[in-house]
């Protein structure tokens, strides 16, 4: 009995690190991979339907009970609690409609063999929902969602917490009556790097001007600091960058979720937000972002 406990238990522990396992890779590969929330759903769903399958197909031999199993599935459920919680206000629908992705591939993988009636009521009923929020839902409340959606839970900006690389702090007298945008970011984010080439265009748009600043913030969530001046040159970044390194500013305004944009009036404040970045949606971002920063420029 005492074995069979022991063998049990090693089997929890070993379904459970994997689950953590694939989870962070899972992860790794949608975050700093994947800027389409709608690939990465469609990544989750074949992920989990892959390890559906072969927990199944390894199931007699290693002599796991079938309620065991799901526990691979609720590490990934109980991570993504984590991720409603600490992205509460950006775009909340993200992260729920990517467990139901995980719930239904997995739920298919697992039974896909035996194809009870459960099955076919799942597949009938589950699919259409999947492809019904991706496909359309989505793509409809993205867009919107991203603009102004970022609430920051001060109206200024403190500077001081901004250093450069040297270590140098930011002149703020430079920056008094300029319209100021700053983009916070970090290394590894497909969203980020994708949002340079806009970014660039858009400082390109006002380089006649001295009234208007453009400031990258450089969050250092991957301990890659020393990489970032390859990193600047690699992708021909020319916008100011400055380092929010123990993330102090970040924490200060609430942030928690990048590519985060946010722009000040003349007098200091914070006018507009801007969260996450998607290529499809670039040359509205661009048209509302000219328009925006040329009515902050014409109010006094």
């Amino acid at each position: 009995m005492t074995n069979f406990t022991n063998r049990r238990l090693l089997i929890i522990l070993g379904i459970v690190s994997l689950g953590f396992g694939v989870y962070a890779l899972h992860n790794y590969i949608i975050l700093s991979e994947i800027s389409d929330y709608r690939i990465g759903n469609i990544v989750s769903f074949v992920i989990y339907l892959s390890f559906g399958i072969i927990f199944w197909a390894f199931k007699d031999r290693l002599k796991i009970p079938s309620n065991i199993a799901y526990l691979f599935l609720i590490v990934a459920l109980i991570f993504d609690s984590f991720g409603v919680l600490n992205n509460r206000l950006l775009f909340p629908a993200i992260v729920p409609i990517n467990s139901l992705f995980k719930i239904i591939g997995f739920y298919l993988g697992y039974n896909v063999l035996k194809r009870t009636r459960a099955f076919y009521v799942v597949l009938l009923t589950c699919i259409p929902i999947v492809l019904y929020l991706n496909l359309i839902y989505l793509p409809r409340v993205e867009y919107s969602e991203q603009n102004n959606n970022f609430v920051p839970q001060l109206k200024q900006v403190n500077y001081a917490l901004l250093r450069t690389q040297a270590g140098d702090s930011i002149d703020r007298r430079s920056l008094k009556g300029k319209v100021v945008l700053l983009d916070f970011y970090f290394m590894n984010c497909k969203p980020c790097l994708e949002k340079f080439p806009a970014l660039e265009k858009l400082k390109l748009a006002f380089s006649g001007r001295n009234d208007v600043e453009f400031i990258g913030v450089y969050c250092d969530l991957d301990n890659s600091l020393n990489k970032l001046p390859l990193f600047l040159e690699k992708y021909k970044i020319s916008i100011t960058t400055y380092i929010d390194k123990d993330l102090k500013l970040c924490k200060e305004l609430g942030i928690n979720s990048y590519p985060l944009e946010i722009i000040l009036n003349r007098k200091g404040e914070i006018a507009s937000t801007y969260w996450g970045f998607k290529l499809d949606a670039s040359d509205k971002y661009y048209k509302e972002r000219i328009k925006l920063i040329n009515d902050l420029l014409k109010a006094r």
